[in-house]
C-alpha cells in the first residue's frame, strides 16, 4: 500500500511511545490504540464462532457449493483479524500490514458471497448458462480492481482518534459501488422474479418455500450490501466509515 504518512509504517506501540513528550497526545494515542485492539478482538471472537457454526455446516453438507462459500467468508476474517491484535506489542505488525490483510479478506468475502449468490440465482432461473457468464464477471473483476485501486491511491496510518485506518481518495467508495452495484442489480431482479412466481404459486406457503431455498438469505444478503455500501459512501462516521465494510463482512 502506497503510504506517504510516516504513522503507517509504525505499529501501534511504536505509535503510543512516539508521543511519550507528551502526556495529552500519548492518552489519546494510548486510547485510540487500545479501545481498536478491544473492537478487533470483538470481531474476531464473532469470525471464530461463525467460522465454527460454519464449518459445522460444511461437515454435515459438504457437496453444496454455499457450505463452502460460508467457511470461506468466516476463514477469511480468523485469518485477516489475528493481526490486529498483536498490533500493540512492541513486535506487533505496522499499520499498513494490518489494513492490507483485512483488505485481502474483505476481497475474498466479496468474491465468496458472489459466488454463493450465483448459485442460488442460477438454480433459481432454471440453469441459465448467461448467468454464469455474468455471475463469473461479478466474481473475478470487482475484487482485484478495488484491490488495485485501493494499493495505489490509499495511504494507511494512525491517527489519534480512530487508531490504525485507511485513508483513501474520496472517489474510492464509490468506484467500489459501482463495481458491485451492477452484479447485485442482476441478482436482486432474479431473486424477486423468484419471489413473484413462488407467491403466485404457492401464496401463503410462500415465504416457507423460499427460506428453504435459500432466497430469503439471498436477498437479505444483498439489502445489507447496499446499506453498508450507501453509509460508506455518505461517510456516516467520517474517518471511521470503513466499519460499515465490516459490518457487512
Amino acid at each position: 500500500m502506497q503510504s506517504s504518512s510516516a504513522s503507517g509504517t509504525l505499529n501501534g506501540y511504536q505509535f503510543i511511545t512516539e508521543a511519550h513528550d507528551n502526556e495529552a497526545a500519548f492518552r489519546r494515542r494510548f486510547v485510540a490504540v487500545y479501545f481498536e485492539l478491544f473492537a478487533i478482538a470483538l470481531v474476531f471472537l464473532c469470525f471464530v464462532r461463525n467460522f465454527y457454526r460454519a464449518a459445522r455446516l460444511l461437515h454435515m453438507c459438504p457437496r453444496k457449493i454455499a457450505s463452502w462459500c460460508c467457511a470461506t467468508m468466516t476463514a477469511a476474517g480468523v485469518l485477516a483479524f489475528p493481526c490486529g491484535l498483536f498490533t500493540a506489542s512492541p513486535f506487533g505488525p505496522s499499520c499498513n500490514l494490518v489494513i492490507w490483510e483485512v483488505l485481502l479478506g474483505m476481497v475474498v468475502f466479496t468474491m465468496a458471497t458472489n459466488i454463493a449468490m450465483l448459485e442460488r440465482a442460477y438454480l433459481a432461473h432454471g440453469r441459465r448458462r448467461w448467468l454464469l457468464a455474468v455471475g463469473a464477471l461479478s466474481i473475478v473483476g470487482p475484487g482485484p480492481l478495488y484491490v488495485s485501486l485501493a494499493w495505489y491511491t490509499s495511504t494507511a496510518a494512525f491517527s489519534d482518534m480512530f487508531g490504525c485506518n485507511m485513508r483513501y481518495r474520496s472517489f474510492l467508495p464509490y468506484i467500489r459501488l459501482l463495481l458491485d452495484l451492477p452484479a447485485n442489480v442482476v441478482f436482486s431482479a432474479i431473486f424477486l422474479r423468484v419471489v413473484y412466481r413462488a407467491y403466485r404459486r404457492h401464496h401463503d406457503q410462500c415465504w416457507r418455500e423460499l427460506g428453504r431455498d435459500g432466497i430469503i438469505t439471498m436477498l437479505q444478503i444483498i439489502l445489507s450490501n447496499l446499506v453498508c455500501f450507501t453509509l460508506n459512501v455518505s461517510q456516516a462516521l467520517k474517518e471511521f466509515s470503513d466499519v460499515f465494510y465490516i459490518l457487512d463482512w
